[in-house]
């Protein structure tokens, strides 16, 4: 009876934890970036580290709080297929943390890089330094160029992710068949599981990116570098838009393998 009743309590402490260090090692890093630039710039490789510890334990707790919160309407919850879709969500988002922490600074690191290298190459070129263009172009090109790789590989890390985890959940479906579950029902849990694996880095990927952004919109107005919006907002269309292609790749391979004919059997 003891133990029963101490192991909630010890999840709930070690969740407690988790938000603090989360909350700790974000204020630390989003901090810096607006307080102290200069500081963030010098030390940007440790801030990254310390951005993916804080997104980490931020997934942790979010991965313990929704399906708590979803469990609790339970007019909604026990609806369909929703409390295994929930479920194996909650088994991805525990088993995949780390690597979600680490495509969601990939791609907070590789929107800011664009957003940079162009802000100090063709910005510079439309402003009032149009010869500092010249002595930054090969560093800021390399910004762009890097970044736009940062952008590629976190996506396709998490298609590979997502893959791998359906091939995992293989048996899981093929029970849900035998038991007489609706296919239009097995293809909407799909979805929903790799949309929320693709959501979550992308929106605390964004979280990110208003930091860093907001560093690169004061450099780019003491170089007097013009286009940040214009730049910023290409750079968040253009992620968007990779993301979407992927999931939408990586959705429709899932659904033929965890739905087709051969392992519904």
């Amino acid at each position: 009876m003891g133990s029963a009743t101490s192991s909630p309590a010890s999840g709930r402490v070690a969740v407690g934890a988790q938000r603090l260090l989360a909350i700790a090692l974000l204020a630390l890093v989003w901090g810096a970036c607006l307080l102290a630039p200069g500081y963030f710039i010098v030390f940007i490789i440790p801030m990254g580290f310390i951005a993916l510890g804080g997104t980490y334990f931020a997934f942790r707790v979010l991965a313990a709080h929704v399906p708590e919160r979803l469990r609790a309407r339970s007019e909604r919850y026990y609806t369909g297929l929703v409390p295994f879709t929930v479920r194996q969500v909650e088994a991805r988002i525990e088993s995949g943390c780390t690597a979600l922490a680490a495509v969601c600074v990939l791609l907070a690191a590789g929107m800011c890089m664009i957003v940079a290298g162009l802000v100090f190459s063709v910005g510079l070129r439309s402003g009032d330094l149009f010869e500092s263009a010249w002595a930054l172009a090969p560093l800021a090109y390399a910004c762009v160029f890097y970044g736009a790789a940062f952008m590629v590989a976190a996506a396709a890390v998490l298609a590979l992710q997502q893959l791998s985890q359906a091939a995992d959940a293989d048996v899981a479906y093929r029970t849900l068949d035998r038991l007489g579950a609706d296919a239009a029902l097995m293809r909407s849990s799909v979805r929903a599981q790799v949309g929320v694996s693709f959501a979550v880095p992308a929106v605390m990927a964004c979280l990110h990116c208003l930091f860093g952004f907001a560093l690169i919109f004061v450099l780019s107005i003491m170089f007097a570098s013009e286009g940040f919006v214009l730049f910023a907002a290409a750079t968040v269309g253009l992620t968007l838009a990779i993301l979407i292609a992927y999931y939408l790749a990586t959705s429709s391979t899932c659904i033929r393998a965890l739905t087709r004919p051969s392992a519904r059997r």
